[in-house]
């Protein structure tokens, strides 16, 4: 299942690249916000079941792959849910718009 909703999110960053016409999230229409935000959602609970499934806690730091996708959800959760803190609290959007790039980075999943 982790495997096809990884597919659908990468055939969704298509997508969004070329459907898309804002520079960032808050500002994108309605439905390009709640796919980013259902897709975040999936990862982050994928990594935190995966962190809880480990019996020594710290063996997580040694699993290069576990490291690997949690930082990549880290970056996932700053571009998603951490943009909107920092629109809420006055700041603008588009600072992020040169970060596109690291979106590509979820593709590497």
């Amino acid at each position: 299942f982790t495997l096809a909703v990884i597919t659908l999110n990468a055939i969704w960053i298509g997508l969004e690249v070329d459907l898309n016409p804002s520079d960032s999230l808050p500002e994108a229409p309605a439905g390009f916000q709640l796919m980013e935000n259902l897709f975040c959602l999936f990862f982050t609970a994928e990594v935190v079941i995966r962190f809880v499934a480990f019996e020594n806690k710290i063996d997580a730091a040694k699993d290069f792959q576990f490291v690997f996708d949690a930082a990549l959800v880290g970056l996932m959760v700053m571009e998603t849910w951490m943009m909107y803190l920092f629109v809420l609290f006055g700041g603008d959007a588009g600072f992020m718009a040169g970060a596109g790039a690291l979106c590509l980075l979820r593709m590497l999943r």
